[in-house]
């Protein structure tokens, strides 16, 4: 005779695991330290690219006119104020990944804790 608890517990488990699998693996494989600090260090290449693509187009889409005043330009005066942009959105960025993945791992860490005591529910009942 099956038991209808068991059943029922079993597929929610199952359902559970099926649909919440990702973050299953974000917090049970790792440590917040580690998951928040590897975020970030996504977080500072993909904006350190997107910054200098973001460059190279102003500097395409403006060639004509930086060619023409190219005498006039004091280069290392220009180069510091890109220099400190980039600088001022990469922190912004990474202050924002830092609040945003670290509130992503509590989620899923609070999930994996009930996922667990579903998994020591079941495991009373199958010793039954």
């Amino acid at each position: 005779m099956l038991n209808e608890k068991k059943v029922k517990l079993m597929t929610k488990i199952a359902i559970y695991e099926k649909n919440e699998g990702k973050d299953l693996k974000i917090a049970s494989k790792s440590f917040k330290v580690d998951y928040v600090t590897l975020q970030m260090l996504y977080t500072a290449v993909t904006t350190t690219i997107g910054y200098v693509c973001l460059v190279a187009l102003y500097v395409l889409g403006h060639l004509e006119e930086l060619l023409i005043e190219a005498g006039n330009v004091d280069f290392p005066k220009l180069l510091g104020n890109i220099f400190q942009y980039y600088v001022m959105i990469l922190v912004l960025f990474l202050v924002i990944a830092l609040f945003f993945y670290s509130h992503k791992y509590d989620k899923s860490f609070e999930k994996v804790k009930r996922n667990y005591t579903d998994l020591k529910n079941l495991a009373k009942l199958i010793e039954k």
